[in-house]
């Protein structure tokens, strides 16, 4: 998939958690996954997009729940309403650019069967 996230941020539950924590294993990641709240199921959006635009960092993986992953990934794209319906351990690739008022563009979008067969080549 060539992902290097700088910043790993999950939702304060624990399965977001657990999750985020076998994910930065696999990856090889020694440092440590950040909490925010903003992640959380009834979280607004645009709580999270303001602290990702507001980090200043380039490349980032989170961890939540859905629907609020899929509210977010509208509000990151600069959609209505959502158009994705990621399920338990779905994962999503959103490239942002902050200077666009339409910001992001989805790269790509993956369920967990297709992750799964990407980890037996």
């Amino acid at each position: 998939m060539k992902i290097d996230p700088v910043l790993w941020i999950t939702s304060p539950y624990r399965r977001a958690r657990q999750t985020a924590e076998i994910t930065a294993r696999v990856f090889g990641r020694n440092g440590g996954v950040s909490e925010t709240p903003s992640l959380l199921p009834t979280a607004d959006p645009r709580l999270f997009a303001e602290e990702l635009r507001s980090s200043g960092v380039g490349s980032v993986i989170c961890f939540g729940h859905a629907p609020h992953l899929d509210l977010l990934i509208a509000h990151l794209l600069g959609c209505a309403a959502p158009f994705t319906r990621l399920k338990k351990a779905g994962a999503a690739c959103v490239e942002i650019d902050w200077t666009r008022r339409s910001r992001g563009t989805l790269v790509w979008l993956m369920t967990a069967r297709g992750l799964r067969q990407l980890g037996k080549k």
